[in-house]
């Protein structure tokens, strides 16, 4: 009888009184943050048997670092810069009709991003917001305007065959 009542006891001291609110105990809603991310090329060409100009070798070297602020997990203001470094000269680049600056530094992106629900809005100066291969948009081209999407969930999807 005595174990009896000790389990009985037990258990209910273990459970949750029923005045408890779970609403109480959510995890607080995210604090606002910076992030950092970069992306780096580090490129050598040479070109040779050219008709009428001379063989080409050259370095090429980017950087692109992108600042951005998180004040919610539905908001975003970020800003990209461009950094190119080469070991060519501009005249050289023009006159193999190339469209690469060898020594400089621009604003590359920037954008606002905000997601109400599934949507996503996206404004300023970003990256292709379609899914797309190489041959048809290069990554580095950057479009100024706006864009709108929804992600719709589909049901799951069976991996393998």
């Amino acid at each position: 009888m005595r174990r009896a009542f000790l389990v009985a006891a037990a258990l209910l001291i273990g459970m949750p009184a029923a005045g408890q609110q779970s609403e109480y105990f959510e995890a607080p809603p995210p604090r606002a943050k910076f992030t950092f991310r970069w992306e780096a090329l580090f490129r050598y060409d040479s070109i040779y048997q050219l008709r009428v100009r001379p063989d080409i070798e050259r370095g090429r070297f980017e950087v692109r670092p992108e600042l951005g602020y998180e004040p919610s997990d539905r908001f975003k203001i970020a800003v990209r810069a461009l950094g190119n470094l080469g070991t060519g000269d501009n005249a050289q680049n023009a006159r193999n009709f190339d469209n690469y600056r060898s020594d400089g530094a621009a604003l590359d992106r920037w954008y606002l991003e905000w997601k109400p629900g599934g949507w996503t809005v996206l404004a300023g100066r970003f990256g292709l917001p379609l899914v797309s291969s190489e041959m048809l948009w290069d990554r580095d081209i950057q479009t100024p305007g706006a864009s709108v999407s929804r992600q719709l969930a589909l049901g799951s999807v069976k991996k393998g065959w």
